[in-house]
C-alpha cells in the first residue's frame, strides 16, 4: 500500500492513539475537503496480526493533522452514482467480508466463508465465471474439497437463470 509522510503518520497515530500492533494499511484515497477544497487523505488501517478485525480510519490534512470525519467528508469520499431520469437502479450484488487482508504464516491454515449475494432481479443478462486452481503438490490434501465447492457453485449459479459461462485453469511452479 502508499508508502511516504502521510500513510507514516497515519500509522504512527493508530498506533499512539489506538494502540494497534504492526499497523497495515489496507486502503487509502484522496478527495477534496468539501469546506476547505484542500486535499484530504484517508487510510483505512488494521492491525496485521488481525487483518480481518476491525478496520480504523485515519483522515489528515496536506499537513497530515488529524481531521474528524464528517457526514461531507464521507461523501467526498463515496463513489459518485450516477443518475438518469426514467432509469431504475437494479439491485446490487454484495460480497461479505467486503475486506479480507490476510496474513498467513507458511502452513497456516485459514477458512472463510465469503458469501456473494447477486439478487435474481439484478437484471444481469451474461456472466462469465473464471475459476483458477492451485494444483501444486503442497495443495494436494485440499483438491478435493476445491472440487466440492465449485460443484456447490456451479449448482447455486445454475438456479439463477442467467446465461452463464464458464472457464477453468489451473496454475502450477515451474522449475
Amino acid at each position: 500500500m502508499p508508502s511516504g509522510t502521510h500513510a507514516n503518520r497515519a500509522t504512527a497515530r493508530a498506533v499512539q492513539e489506538h494502540q494497534i500492533k504492526h499497523p497495515l494499511v489496507v486502503d487509502s484515497a484522496d478527495a477534496l475537503d468539501p469546506g476547505s477544497q484542500r486535499t484530504i487523505h484517508c487510510y483505512k488501517i488494521v492491525s496485521s496480526a488481525d487483518a480481518n478485525g476491525p478496520v480504523l480510519t485515519v483522515l489528515l490534512d496536506e499537513n497530515s493533522n488529524a481531521l474528524a470525519m464528517t457526514a461531507e467528508r464521507q461523501q467526498a469520499f463515496d463513489k459518485a452514482v450516477l443518475h438518469t431520469i426514467g432509469f431504475t437502479q437494479l439491485p446490487t450484488t454484495t460480497i461479505q467480508p467486503s475486506t479480507n487482508a490476510l496474513t498467513l504464516s507458511a502452513a497456516q491454515e485459514f477458512d472463510e466463508p465469503i458469501t456473494v449475494t447477486i439478487p435474481k432481479s439484478a437484471g444481469f443478462k451474461a456472466v462469465d465465471v473464471d475459476f483458477l486452481t492451485n494444483t501444486t503438490l503442497s495443495m494436494f490434501n485440499v483438491l478435493p474439497s476445491v472440487q466440492a465447492g465449485a460443484n456447490n457453485l456451479l449448482a447455486a449459479f445454475n438456479g439463477l437463470g442467467t446465461d452463464i459461462v464458464f472457464g477453468v485453469g489451473t496454475t502450477r511452479r515451474l522449475p
